[in-house]
């Protein structure tokens, strides 16, 4: 006869599992994961709402505002549409990089823990063979991470001042002709990049 195993009924006719820390950490998981889902739809809905509200402020106006043999709704929806795509790929791709740069950062510290000697034993002597390769590994990966990093985050901090700077100059040079709502949207830009920077 084989013998079954019945979980411990709860009062609502489900099942009670044990409410250990792995399964608070994996809970927790599951909750970061799903609001990223939910980022990744809404993030890009949010940035189509700007065509509609703001009619001249977004980029994709400067793309249709010289196609005159289409209507403002079909260049409205256009617009719309190009958003959506554009704003949904750099979404999935900064995503997808945090999610793989939070795995690379988690194997480390995994790493690290298991390395580090709590007795004496031959298990974990073998434990520490083990991981300590995977940590030397990561240890090297994480040296050329920073070596090829180190001049395009210098590049990625230095290029967007030069551009705010040329920017604003622009922005000066045609302030006849540049809504007064966009330039206080560069001119709050400007500002928040002098005080980042200084």
């Amino acid at each position: 006869m084989v013998r079954i195993r019945m979980r411990e009924s709860n009062f609502d006719g489900g099942y009670a599992f044990p409410e250990t820390e792995l399964s608070k950490k994996y809970i927790l998981i599951g909750l970061i994961l799903h609001s990223l889902i939910f980022t990744v739809i809404a993030i890009p809905f949010c940035a189509a709402l700007i065509p509609i509200i703001l009619d001249n402020m977004d980029p994709t106006y400067f793309l249709f505002r010289n196609v005159t043999f289409l209507s403002y709704h079909v260049k409205l929806l256009l617009r719309i549409f190009l958003i959506i795509i554009v704003v949904l790929q750099c979404t999935i791709a900064a995503l997808g990089f945090a999610i793989i740069l939070s795995n690379v950062l988690l194997l480390l510290v995994m790493s690290l823990e298991n390395i580090t000697p709590m007795n004496t034993s031959f298990y974990r002597k073998m434990e520490f063979a083990k991981f300590f390769i995977q940590y030397r590994q990561l240890q090297i990966l994480n040296r050329i991470w920073n070596n090829v990093c180190y001049l395009t985050f210098s590049l990625g901090l230095f290029l967007p001042l030069v551009a705010v700077v040329l920017l604003g100059y622009t922005l000066i040079k045609l302030r006849s002709v540049i809504p007064f709502p966009l330039t206080f949207l560069v001119a709050g830009g400007y500002s928040s990049k002098i005080e980042r920077f200084c």
